[in-house]
């Protein structure tokens, strides 16, 4: 099933070729949305001969083996072991375009590590946009969350990019919300 989808996403008439040459990383390899989207990312490689490489950020070694299996050998794809939220390393490589999705997206870690989940959606992302800068990169892109919208103030109406409810600033579970409404205020300043 997994494989199908992948040949289906990469198979889309999508401007495949504006990839061409180029590298991509990717954060939080070792995450659902994230890992299939390096391995849909590769098969694209293969199947419209782009000459893309791949670089696979993670923190967690095991997610990444486990959800790239099969993938590990494929000489376009590199992994870099690095927790964002830390400074990046002089020797972190360059890429072309940055897709940040690094983030404990688990309400399981809003209450035990709220730091952890704040800090690689703020830190992390103003790392990794310094990053860009640096090195001249051609898109970011950061993987945000409906969270960013609050509690509605009607829940029977649909909520648009144009509503922001209330949220709590002192509540703990904020962690996650807040640091990705920041972590999208930042790429708007640095894209200003």
């Amino acid at each position: 099933i997994i494989q199908h989808d992948l040949e289906m996403l990469a198979g889309a008439e999508l401007p495949w070729s504006r990839l061409a040459g180029k590298s991509i990383m990717v954060t939080g390899g070792g995450g659902f949305l994230a890992s299939y989207l390096v391995k849909t990312l590769l098969v694209a490689d293969n199947i419209h001969d782009l000459g893309l490489s791949v670089i696979c950020v993670t923190r967690s070694e095991l997610g990444v083996q486990q959800r790239l299996k099969g993938f590990l050998d494929v000489p376009e794809l590199a992994l870099v072991n690095h927790d964002v939220s830390l400074q990046l390393p002089e020797d972190f490589p360059a890429a072309d375009f940055i897709i940040h999705s690094a983030s404990q997206a688990s309400p399981k870690f809003y209450g035990t590590d709220p730091v952890g989940t704040l800090k690689v959606n703020s830190v992390g992302t103003m790392h990794l946009l310094e990053h860009a800068v640096k090195h001249g990169s051609d898109g970011f892109l950061f993987f945000s969350s409906g969270e960013v919208y609050g509690q509605p103030t009607d829940d029977s109406q649909p909520i648009t990019e144009l509503d922001y409810g209330y949220m709590d600033p002192i509540q703990v579970r904020s962690c996650y919300a807040e640091g990705k409404r920041i972590g999208e205020t930042m790429c708007a300043a640095w894209s200003h």
